[in-house]
């Protein structure tokens, strides 16, 4: 079966793609991951087909991060972002997706994708790492309010019908572009949308409202360590070296307030005296004036890193928050944009990490209290690693695989 998955935003946007991905060819399937260009390498580093988007996934985030937030504000961005490549984007999805037997699309692109399949009469699965276009009671769209069962199940409404209308008028004003388009886009969002989630179940039950034949929680899709990966010699003697450090890193999160959280991480560093390893990552985070029990580094394997140390703080993104939830270690998410404030929450709920702080509340006071409290509140540590435990036994990448061959 030809697969080809569409998806665009940062790299935790296409890592768990590119788990899926290898999970399908090693079931005898023919996958084709469709993904910012930045992506190549690391697409076909690990044996899968790849092929190209246009747009700076970079200049994208900063935009979610320094001018987005939630609701109308993050929906304005992702528009002023699609418009330019829209036309481009839709034309190498339609010639990357012919002759193949079912369209993949993750969040930003399931409009898109959905039109194409529906050009191409192929199935099209909605294929998503938070929870997203599927109504539920049981809990609030990411970054919406909620609470009581009327308002989640609203939030999920208000947000869909957002998209859906931006989108609409997006295309509208991109076929006086482009008349070769469609005259209509076509709207994904019935009862008949199939929609498989990367997430555990563990972590977030799937509610009564969404039924197997229908919407599968199939578990994280990791994408490990090669076996025989070997840490720079830095960071190994470093983890030789001591008690195991915490984790500070936020991802690919572009901002303009890198020098500002930088300053902050490294005073509450320097007030707990605990050690610690920061991740610079596409932010910047960071500077050359750091304390001896700090370690700066540029990137390590979440699975691989995660295991050695004793508490993460990071930005709540899907990926990373399954990554530490796997290794069993305490949480605290500093938000920036979209699904992270919703992840935050969560971990909080399921008392395996503290109450998220944004980032742009985050003081070095509060982290520095957060940090000892991860290392120290011992009933915290025991449910991180209970759950940790019970997340490293499932198989999220064979629940998907199996999924896509039913909803195909």
């Amino acid at each position: 079966m030809r697969v080809v998955i569409l998806t665009i935003g940062t790299r935790g946007d296409v890592q768990p793609f590119v788990a899926l991905a290898r999970g399908l060819r090693a079931a005898g399937h023919d996958p084709l991951i469709v993904a910012p260009e930045a992506f190549a390498e690391f697409v076909t580093s690990n044996g899968v087909e790849f092929a190209p988007f246009p747009g700076d996934p970079a200049a994208f985030i900063q935009s979610l991060v320094d001018r987005g937030g939630g609701g109308l504000r993050l929906i304005r961005e992702v528009i002023s972002f699609a418009m330019p490549i829209a036309r481009e984007v839709l034309s190498r999805a339609l010639a990357a997706s012919r002759g193949a037997d079912v369209i993949l699309a993750s969040f930003l692109l399931t409009i898109g994708g959905y039109q194409v399949a529906r050009q191409l009469d192929i199935p099209f699965i909605s294929a998503q790492l938070f929870p997203t276009f599927t109504p539920t009671s049981a809990f609030p769209m990411a970054g919406l309010p909620g609470g009581s069962p009327l308002a989640n199940r609203l939030s999920h409404t208000v947000s869909t019908a957002l998209f859906w209308n931006s989108s609409r008028l997006a295309y509208q004003m991109l076929k006086r572009q482009a008349p070769d388009l469609p005259r209509v886009l076509a709207n994904p969002f019935g009862r008949a949308l199939r929609t498989i989630y990367g997430f555990s179940p563990l972590v977030l039950p799937p509610p009564s409202e969404w039924t197997p034949d229908r919407t599968r929680v199939t578990g994280y899709w990791f994408l490990d360590a090669p076996p025989d990966y070997a840490p720079p010699p830095a960071l190994a003697d470093f983890l030789a070296a001591g008690d195991p450090p915490v984790y500070i890193g936020f991802g690919s999160m572009v901002t303009d307030e890198a020098q500002r959280l930088s300053a902050l991480v490294i005073d509450a560093l320097r007030r707990t005296g605990r050690r610690a390893i920061l991740l610079g990552g596409w932010g910047k985070f960071g500077g050359t004036d750091l304390p001896d029990h700090v370690l700066q580094i540029d990137s390590a394997p979440h699975d691989w890193l995660f295991e050695r140390v004793a508490a993460v703080v990071h930005h709540g993104g899907a990926g990373t928050t399954g990554a530490s939830l796997r290794a069993g270690k305490p949480a605290l998410i500093v938000p920036f944009t979209a699904d992270q404030p919703f992840w935050g929450d969560r971990i909080a709920a399921l008392g395996v990490g503290l109450p998220p702080i944004p980032h742009q509340r985050l003081t070095a006071d509060a982290l520095s209290a957060g940090i000892e409290r991860l290392l120290t509140d011992a009933p915290m540590r025991e449910r991180a690693a209970v759950l940790g435990s019970a997340i490293r036994a499932e198989d999220g990448t064979a629940a998907a695989v199996r999924a896509v061959e039913a909803f195909a």
